[in-house]
């Protein structure tokens, strides 16, 4: 097998811009902290694993238990993230989830097609018992559900939960665009690594314990699938992202990382995450990071689970109208979703039946739109992306569509908030935490 290195710096100016003043996770409530795990898969119904060993019908539910399973604590655990996996279906179809016990809300979770493999990223609450539900719409089809970290949920760690950690939002950084290197595609079961140096001088890198990014698989002459983890320990039996084609396909992902321990990796040591092709057929991949997830000391974001909303429907219209081609609306957050000191929305963006191929990208109203997409979509169909959406101080964010016409959904499963110092920040218009300063090559890719 091929393995391509690949190293990039990034200068990620942490010290002086968290606020001092809040105590830091490790020794103050675990409340809304996440707790990165090594992907594990909770429920596949093609097999007995989670309970299911059937296909979900039309317009069924099925009940899966989370807590106590995959490294998920009872107690202790909020909500979780989880990748969800549609495969095998026999209809264009949505799957909802939601905290298992409580009414189903009208959202949507993924979307896909008949005979179509799809994943997408998911942030569920689970209810008391460490339960959650999905609902499939029409037809029938094959879950997959794998585990990748939760959200802690009081004011004492749960037991043996590894290190609780907050989050930073980032304006949005393109780490790697194999398109545009000498080494091209990423071969059929080949594998990327990267390593990630935070601080200007590396030294925050061992802080770090997970990365949101936004993977896209784009020029794919058949099918497959992608895995992140972390590249220093076995490659878990999950899949990140399902491509078929060349057609852009894009999926967020919370990726737990390690510190590198080759020598080759130098002092401070940075943080490495990688990426596998498991298709036989080349790729291109772009991989952009929009957050961190750290426990130096100092203040981050916490996350508030929120009961399932969807908060724009263009086609209503709710929130915001048809968008169409190179056009940005500004949308406000409503009252029911953000508190005073929120600075994202953790959501499910969906694109409906775009006229032509495209992508959308939202951002914080008031700054640059950044020049990376959340989600791509062929003509035509309905795609959907988890996306972590930062909010100004009014609540606003922007949504730009790159081509045609296209409706949008977006649902709102939780929030990271600060503290009243995240206010002050923001007031002094340095609404992120965290500012990535540079980036470079390290190392020169190669292949061995």
């Amino acid at each position: 097998m091929k393995t391509r290195t690949l190293a990039l710096l990034l200068c990620l100016a942490l010290v002086g811009v968290f606020a001092p003043t809040v105590a830091s996770a490790a020794t103050a409530t675990v409340k809304g902290t996440y707790y990165p795990l090594t992907s594990a898969r909770l429920l596949d119904t093609r097999t007995t694993n989670g309970g299911h060993p059937t296909k979900l019908g039309p317009q069924s539910t099925l009940v899966l238990d989370v807590a106590g399973r995959g490294g998920v604590p009872t107690p202790g655990a909020s909500a979780v993230v989880i990748n969800i996996t549609a495969t095998g279906a026999s209809a264009n179809s949505f799957l909802t989830a939601w905290p298992a016990g409580t009414a189903r809300p009208g959202v949507s979770s993924i979307n896909f097609l008949a005979g179509i493999t799809r994943a997408n990223i998911a942030t569920v609450p689970i209810n008391a018992s460490g339960d959650i539900s999905f609902y499939n719409n029409a037809g029938s089809v094959n879950v997959v559900v794998d585990v990748l970290g939760f959200y802690g949920s009081g004011a004492t760690s749960p037991t043996n939960p590894g290190i609780a950690n907050e989050f930073t939002s980032l304006v949005p950084e393109r780490l790697v665009d194999t398109r545009q290197t000498t080494q091209g595609a990423l071969e059929g079961n080949g594998q990327i690594t990267m390593y990630v140096d935070f601080g200007l001088d590396g030294s925050l890198s061992s802080s770090v314990h997970a990365l949101a990014i936004n993977v896209t698989a784009v020029g794919a002459t058949g099918a497959g699938y992608l895995t992140t983890w972390d590249g220093g320990t076995t490659r878990p039996t999950a899949s990140t992202l399902n491509f078929v084609g060349p057609s852009p396909t894009a999926n967020m992902a919370v990726v737990k990382t390690k510190l590198c321990t080759t020598t080759a990796c130098g002092t401070p040591a940075p943080v490495q995450f990688a990426i596998y092709n498991g298709s036989t057929s080349p790729v291109h991949l772009l991989v952009d990071l929009v957050g961190i997830y750290f426990n130096d000391g100092t203040a981050g974001l916490r996350f508030t689970p929120l009961a399932p909303k969807r908060i724009s429907d263009s086609r209503t219209p709710l929130n915001g109208t048809p968008l169409g081609q190179q056009q940005t609306q500004t949308l406000t957050a409503p009252s029911t979703v953000v508190s005073a000191d929120t600075d994202s929305l953790v959501t499910n963006t969906t694109a409906v039946a775009p006229s032509a191929g495209t992508y959308l990208s939202m951002w914080r109203y008031g700054e640059t739109r950044p020049p990376v997409s959340n989600l791509n979509a062929p003509a035509s169909t309905t795609v959907a992306n988890g996306a972590v959406i930062p909010v100004s101080g009014a609540n606003k964010f922007s949504i730009y569509n790159n081509a045609g016409t296209t409706n949008f959904l977006i649902d709102v499963t939780g929030r990271f908030d600060g503290s009243l110092s995240l206010a002050a920040l923001r007031a002094a218009k340095r609404s992120d935490l965290g500012q990535v300063s540079s980036t470079s090559v390290r190392r020169s890719a190669t292949d061995r």
